[in-house]
């Protein structure tokens, strides 16, 4: 790769000039490594392809703009990397309103014990910085490892544990403050 990368850096006029056997290349050699990077961290590799087509197409239209300070492929990693954390952005406020909507019908409909605490424990969830919230819900929810955890989010085993231990303690502190005894 690092040889077809120093081809693109040095050939950044063919791309500003529309250059469509440039801008394929580009598309060949970076798209696969791309979808991997976001399928790794939104886990839906249909998405993922759709992710990565949106950017080079982004790309393809501020070409223009490119000003080189970075290579392509960092520009193409960085951009690919917080789309993925936008998809998992949306993702979670769609299933927070979902979430709301099923307490509403929860509550109406029963109001035992169980219901209470689940609606209790997912608006204490929600109150949480997504820093928090997401690694605690891939630890405890969705059962990944730390290291996976890690290698998914893109920090330190060790910042994962400490973000999960912190997040287990403000998730306490907030269900106190709302009245739950523990």
């Amino acid at each position: 790769m690092n040889g077809a990368e120093m081809t693109f850096e040095d050939d950044i006029d063919a791309f500003k000039s529309s250059n469509e056997e440039a801008y394929k290349e580009l598309m060949a050699t970076y798209k696969k490594p791309l979808i991997n990077l976001v399928n790794s961290i939104i886990s839906n590799y249909d998405e993922a392809e759709e992710i990565v087509q949106d950017v080079f197409v982004r790309f393809y239209l501020k070409r223009d703009s490119f000003e080189g300070r970075s290579k392509i492929y960092t520009w193409l990693y960085r951009v690919s990397f917080n789309r993925a954390v936008d998809y998992i952005r949306k993702k979670e406020r769609e299933k927070r309103y979902r979430l709301k909507e099923y307490r509403n019908v929860e509550m109406q409909e029963s109001g035992n014990d169980e219901s209470i605490n689940k609606i209790i424990l997912a608006e204490s969830l929600a109150k949480l910085e997504d820093s928090f919230r997401i690694p605690l819900i891939m630890s405890e929810y969705e059962n990944y490892s730390y290291e996976e955890i890690s290698q998914k989010l893109g920090l330190p085993v060790n910042t994962i544990r400490t973000r999960i231990f912190r997040a287990r303690k403000k998730l306490l502190s907030i269900m106190k403050k709302m009245g739950v005894s523990l």
